[in-house]
């Protein structure tokens, strides 16, 4: 009877203990919410009536599309062919610049006159622009008559009327004028006088940087990632990405001898090629503003600090240095001709004849026909010189027809292969959890994340569960490691919840996020008129996905649900496992050898 009282103690004990205890299982992070052991059921599928709703509205959208295109009003250009047509191009692209960009510059009858009289009216009317814009009229009407020096004269006063004090502009001034008066977007930041070429290029790049950091990522590109190594850089946006990965990555810079590659290393290496050629660019370049750059760039060291004045008398005396002639003694008009001679002299007789605007057909005509024998078999079709432009565009139009419907076909069967299969039946997919690792940093001073180990079955109507790893013949994962990662030590849960798909596909997420900022549900535009497309996704309390849902039109594409949650086995509260153990079967063993012996007494 005693032993009956202690086994009967002891029990109690281990209810008690039951009661009172904590869990055994190594404790995650809070952000954790699954458990090893655990069993994840997710349907899998696809709706036939769905799919094949989408993929015949979006045959009818490329239809639509393609008689769109052969009803476009082409002007014009409509019965042109090739050779015509690109004169009229020629024509109407320079009367665009001449309309909105340099009005009046070129002159009225550029088109019919030949090459060399087209340069000398435009000498002319280059000078008269620029008169009666920025030299406030000082150039007199005959300027001609007048040698180099007088006439620059008139430059240097009617600049210096413009801009007060021009004539003791020095070259980085002037390019600090040019540039500022092209950046008429204001696209240059302030005080990009004195930023070094370094800060300026990684400014302009910055612009996609903040774009992408502000909308699609937030927050996953590091401020110093222009001058970033790469593999680096990988590690900073994408903390998930393998090791493997990276150390393929540095292979492939050593090989090229480029083991510390950023963006500015390429461009670096660009300027080092390019120098090679013109050998007048500095090797610490990216120190220099823009305007000391330039002058390295053009030679200029000399005279960079010379006022405008000294510059032109400087250049006007080396060129007359080099000619076997007085310059001085030639007025303007000798000079224009000397120069136009000079740029024409290397044609033929046929094309110093032709008007300028058949030598621009024939140029452009032959950069055409340079690209067409670049492709193996030609951009353009047999005889398409003669084709007007709507033969070219019916034939480029039935060519996208005839890839397309090539492509319906092979879409369609792969669906009749699919349903062969019964592919639009339900699939089931499980994930069991099989290891929780403790918290790592995915890179040093970075996001933290608790590894995990997953197996992964796939299950077909009337089949058993099968193995990720036996349908595709290896560890999917045996290069990859898998996290739940904690959002709150990412600089935007955007960007947490994009790695965490990149991880876990989505299958898992951690708890914490602070899901009032995050899109869970979207909607586009869909082939057709008045259907959309809808794609929404959310997970439970745990950060199991609960649902991924395509929809059309109001109707089902595609879809993954959650459909279960199987516990492997009840976890153990209380003190540690085997102390609980040794209690629980002491106790029992007691009371089974108590109630045998008093069994006995009978």
């Amino acid at each position: 009877m005693r032993k009956v009282k202690i086994a009967s103690i002891l029990l109690i004990g281990s209810l008690i203990l039951i009661s009172v205890g904590n869990f055994t299982v190594a404790q995650a992070p809070s952000y954790v919410g699954i458990s090893e052991g655990e069993e994840y059921v997710w349907d899998l599928g696809l709706n036939k009536d769905g799919v094949y709703s989408l993929k015949n509205d979006f045959e009818t959208f490329v239809d639509e599309l393609f008689t769109e295109i052969l009803a476009l009003d082409l002007g014009p250009y409509t019965d042109l062919n090739a050779s015509d047509a690109i004169s009229l191009l020629a024509a109407d692209s320079i009367d665009f610049i001449n309309t909105n960009f340099l009005p009046g510059l070129i002159p009225s009858d550029w088109k019919t006159v030949n090459f060399s009289t087209f340069l000398e009216s435009l000498f002319d009317s280059t000078v008269e622009t620029f008169n009666t814009t920025v030299l406030s009229g000082f150039i007199p009407s005959d300027w001609r008559s007048d040698n180099i020096d007088t006439f620059f004269g008139y430059v240097i006063d009617g600049l210096n009327a413009t801009y007060p004090g021009f004539e003791e502009f020095t070259i980085s001034d002037i390019f600090e004028l040019l540039i500022n008066s092209l950046d008429i977007y204001g696209w240059l930041p302030s005080g990009w006088e004195t930023m070094t070429v370094d800060d300026l290029l990684e400014y302009s790049l910055s612009f996609i940087a903040d774009f992408v950091n502000t909308t699609i990522i937030p927050g996953m590109i590091p401020s110093g990632w222009f001058h970033m190594n790469l593999t680096t850089l990988y590690q900073q946006v994408l903390p998930i990405i393998p090791q493997w990965f990276i150390d393929q990555m540095d292979e492939m810079y050593a090989y090229t001898g480029l083991t510390e590659v950023s963006f500015f290393t390429a461009i670096d290496q660009y300027m080092y090629l390019f120098n090679m050629s013109i050998g007048t660019i500095p090797g610490d370049w990216e120190d220099h503003t823009l305007s000391d750059l330039m002058i390295d760039i053009l030679y200029l060291e000399p005279i960079k600090d010379e006022n405008i004045t000294y510059i032109a008398e400087f250049v006007i005396e080396s060129f007359n240095s080099t000619v076997p002639f007085d310059l001085y003694a030639l007025n303007m008009s000798e000079i224009i001709n000397m120069t136009v001679y000079g740029m024409t002299s290397g044609m033929s007789p046929q094309q110093q004849a032709m008007p300028t605007l058949d030598l621009i057909r024939e140029s452009m005509g032959m950069m055409v026909i340079a690209i067409n024998s670049s492709y193996p078999e030609g951009f353009f079709p047999p005889g398409w010189t003669t084709l007007s432009i709507d033969s070219l565009r019916s034939y480029y139009v039935n060519q996208g027809q005839i890839y397309f419907d090539q492509l319906m076909v092979e879409f369609e069967t792969l669906l009749y292969q699919f349903e062969l299969m019964g592919g639009f039946d339900k699939f089931r997919l499980k994930a069991i959890i099989d290891h929780i690792g403790d918290e790592v940093e995915l890179i040093p001073g970075g996001p933290k994340g608790v590894p995990i180990n997953l197996t992964i079955q796939i299950r077909i109507p009337l089949s058993d569960w099968v193995n990720l790893t036996d349908l595709v013949g290896g560890d999917i994962f045996q290069y990859y490691q898998l996290y739940i990662l904690d959002p709150t030590t990412f600089p935007a849960d955007q960007s947490a919840l994009i790695e965490q798909f990149l991880s876990t596909a989505g299958l898992f997420v951690g708890k914490g996020y602070d899901w009032s900022g995050i899109v869970k549900a979207y909607e586009f535009p869909g082939p057709v008129a008045g259907k959309t497309i809808n794609f929404d996704m959310d997970w439970d309390s745990n950060g199991v996905l609960d649902h991924i849902r395509l929809t059309y039109g109001g109707q089902e594409v595609a879809s993954i649900v959650l459909l279960t949650t199987l516990t492997e086995t009840d976890i153990i509260p209380g003190y540690p496992l085997l102390i609980f153990t040794g209690i629980t079967l002491f106790s029992m063993g007691v009371l089974i050898i108590s109630i045998k012996k008093k069994k006995l007494k009978f």
